[in-house]
């Protein structure tokens, strides 16, 4: 595959996957109908059964999908977005504005930032976007240092340096001699901040601190243990949890594949 061809597919798959966060959040899907069976077994009507509302479990799980996936996909990349910026921010500027900069990175790291986000939850309620946006705001920090020492490896390259004694401004420096040789970092730390986001939604929801009026994982879950007495309510954990858990094993291949991809062999190890 050429380098163009490969530029192409990211460009189409991060386009594709913002179409994604900008609908799951603006257009949440509506929660499944009543059907007028409650607690009913499992049939080739209805695959996992139904909840105490009749409402069809399966259903309410492929419903709960594009909310539960963009809450994650948006915090994660929001928040990488501000992480990059301020990372590179902090080697670009003068030592002691960066070494100030990188100082109230530590307090804020240093904040438990999950008690912040319930504590902010619990108070508003959020709905799906602002809840993205409280989850990019604490979970932004974590990233920065890291960030920050790739953007001042790659500036003690003889291009950067070259770059700069021509005149080229920052944004030039940015775009050319910083961005792209970071693309494979920062594409592994997006996955792996969508993958958080979506733990930390779903928690949210499990708790139930979010608003209750746009169906979730994490909801549908705190839905269910109270109905564990109900012999076939055990379906009513089936599928939110696989969802789940198959959502978060999946990113986490998808971050191993691409390590792997732009690592050597004896280097993965």
């Amino acid at each position: 595959m050429t380098g163009r061809t490969r530029r192409l597919l990211t460009c189409a798959g991060v386009a594709v996957a913002g179409a994604l966060a900008i609908f799951g959040l603006a257009c949440p899907l509506p929660d499944a109908p009543m059907t007028g069976e409650v607690f009913a077994p499992i049939s080739a009507v209805h695959p996992l059964g139904t909840n105490q509302l009749g409402q069809d479990n399966l259903l309410r799980t492929l419903l709960a999908a594009p909310g539960t996936l963009a809450i994650g996909l948006a915090a994660g990349t929001s928040g990488l977005l501000a992480s990059t910026l301020y990372g590179f921010a902090t080697a670009m500027l003068p030592p002691m504005a960066g070494r100030a900069m990188l100082r109230v990175v530590d307090i804020l790291t240093a904040l438990p930032n999950i008690v912040l986000a319930m504590l902010l939850a619990t108070c508003l309620r959020p709905g799906p976007l602002f809840l993205a946006a409280i989850l990019a705001a604490i979970t932004w920090p974590a990233e920065v240092r890291l960030l920050a020492a790739l953007a001042r490896g790659q500036m003690q390259r003889d291009s950067f340096r070259t770059a700069r004694v021509y005149g080229a401004g920052p944004l030039h420096l940015l775009r050319r001699h910083l961005l792209p040789p970071a693309g494979p970092v920062l594409a592994a730390l997006a996955i792996q901040g969508t993958r958080r986001a979506v733990m930390h939604a779903s928690g949210l929801a499990f708790l139930g601190l979010t608003n209750p009026s746009s169906p979730t994982w994490g909801s549908m879950l705190a839905e269910s243990l109270p109905l564990f007495y109900e012999p076939t309510a055990v379906w009513l954990i089936t599928g939110p949890a696989a969802a789940l858990s198959l959502s978060i094993l999946g990113l986490t291949f998808l971050g191993t594949r691409l390590e792997r991809r732009h690592i050597p062999t004896g280097e993965a190890a």
